[in-house]
């Protein structure tokens, strides 16, 4: 009885999703690599439906829900989450492009060098965006930051914290805190930039699958 023949299938790679000019331009901006620009793609193009990803500035783009689904976070108000967004979002569309999602890819990795994730994790402090932190800016996104995380505080403990924090980072007792300020804090602060650090490795498998085939 002759022993039966064996068939090998081969299996043709993912077709890009990126054209070689979005990926260019991707990596002229970012310090991803372009196997992690491909991964990201494919799981942002999978958030717009599958279409198309362009280098133009009126490419299509993802709302504020989508855009917590790609980076794997929690479907929940978070004003970080918010912040984010909003700060990313140049044009103030509603919408997060790919060149934008990089962008904050970029800053919330390891990657990002600590000067830039300083001054972006003190944009998003910085509510009115007047270039200092008051204390109503302290007050808020402490408040929120209590309210999101279920912690039980008084206005009197709030107001102490805030107190102390200004006595303890505003060195020249001007009633704000400055970038600069801000700065001298975080060096002296171990971990205090955690909760603006993604897990990349942890993004970039969430998805490994291109979807989409993009025009030339």
């Amino acid at each position: 009885m002759g022993a039966a023949g064996s068939v090998v299938l081969e299996t043709a790679p993912p077709t890009p999703v990126l054209t070689p000019r979005v990926l260019s331009a991707a990596q002229t901006k970012t310090r991803l690599t372009p196997d992690e620009l491909e991964i990201l793609g494919g799981h942002f193009s999978r958030a717009m439906d599958g279409s198309a990803i362009s280098s133009e500035p009126a490419s299509p783009g993802i709302d504020l829900r989508k855009f917590q689904v790609v980076l794997g976070l929690p479907e929940k108000e978070s004003l970080y989450v918010d912040r984010i967004f909003t700060l990313m979002d140049t044009n103030k569309d509603g919408l997060i492009t790919f060149d934008e999602f990089t962008h904050v890819v970029t800053l919330l990795s390891t990657k990002a060098p600590l000067a830039d994730k300083i001054a972006f994790s003190f944009a998003i402090l910085d509510l009115d965006g007047d270039g200092k932190l008051s204390k109503t800016d302290v007050h808020d996104v402490l408040l929120a930051s209590i309210s999101e995380n279920s912690i039980l505080l008084t206005n009197d403990q709030v107001a102490l914290i805030i107190e102390r924090t200004f006595a303890d980072v505003d060195l020249d007792a001007d009633g704000c805190i400055s970038l600069d300020e801000y700065s001298a804090l975080v060096g002296r602060s171990d971990g205090m930039l955690a909760h603006l650090t993604l897990n990349l490795s942890y993004l970039l498998n969430l998805t490994t699958t291109p979807v989409v085939v993009p025009s030339v």
